[in-house]
């Protein structure tokens, strides 16, 4: 797997996790709320939740988002567009924002692989690249807390991920993945 040339931000995404915290924000939802309509998310908006929360301010500057997936799950649960594999390294997919332009690209695992090996194996690639100063995360699994332990201070780290019942044992800065799910699901703060 060739990452090519990165931007000094990324965001990298665990699409099976992804998914996971998609499918449990919106089950709440639908009980809280269960006479609202709740239209598929706008994946632009999501990607711009979760720079929000992350408080990435990269204005004149790209932000790469990366999905990581398995090639037989590469399908985004509720989301618009919702297959990740569109977004491979050749379409080059763009979006701009006012906080920054943010290049999506997707790359899938090997046929032995896991998503969440997957995933470690990118967040690797991207931690040994000089030019990155900044990676968000937006996972959640057992796995990670060895890499992170083995990772210096050198680049800055943050989280989307589960509060509760979170597999990351080791203290990280984070948001709680649900709260930009959320909003990208078209409910307003005083909803949540």
């Amino acid at each position: 797997m060739h990452l090519g040339l990165l931007s000094e931000t990324i965001i990298l995404i665990n699409t099976d996790f992804l998914n996971q915290q998609i499918c449990f924000t919106l089950d709440i939802y639908k009980e809280v709320y269960p006479f609202k309509d709740f239209d598929k998310i706008n994946l632009e908006n999501l990607l711009y939740q979760f720079a929000l929360n992350a408080r990435i301010e990269e204005v004149g500057h790209v932000v790469d988002v990366i999905f990581a997936y398995k090639l037989n799950s590469s399908f985004l649960t509720h989301c618009i567009p919702e297959d990740v594999f569109c977004f491979i390294d050749s379409n080059q997919v763009k979006v701009e924002t006012e906080i920054g332009s943010f290049r999506i690209r997707s790359f899938f695992a090997d046929q032995n692989e896991t998503c969440n090996e997957h995933y470690i194996n990118i967040l690797k690639d991207i931690y040994r690249n000089p030019r990155v100063s900044r990676i968000v995360m937006v996972a959640d699994n057992y796995e990670l807390n060895n890499e992170i332990l083995m990772m210096n201070d050198s680049k800055s780290l943050f989280f989307l991920k589960k509060y509760h019942d979170t597999e990351i044992e080791i203290p990280v800065k984070y948001v709680n993945i649900n709260y930009p799910i959320a909003y990208a699901l078209g409910l307003a703060k005083s909803e949540i």
